[in-house]
């Protein structure tokens, strides 16, 4: 369960960086950009994954 926990952590650390970097590049190419565009995609599925996480969580 520790290393479950740990996991959960690191993804939302990806999560946050990611969020910033979408929002930084954002700013400096426009909403959407195509880099902006594949950093909002990237986002959606460490999210979605993290989500993920949540749900098995309960079964565990």
């Amino acid at each position: 369960m520790m290393k479950y926990e740990r996991l959960k952590t690191k993804l939302l650390e990806k999560i946050n960086l990611k969020r910033e970097e979408m929002i930084e590049t954002a700013t400096r190419e426009g909403y959407t950009s195509e880099t902006a565009v594949k950093c909002s995609q990237d986002l959606d599925m460490l999210l979605n994954e993290y989500q993920q996480m949540i749900i098995d969580e309960e079964y565990l």
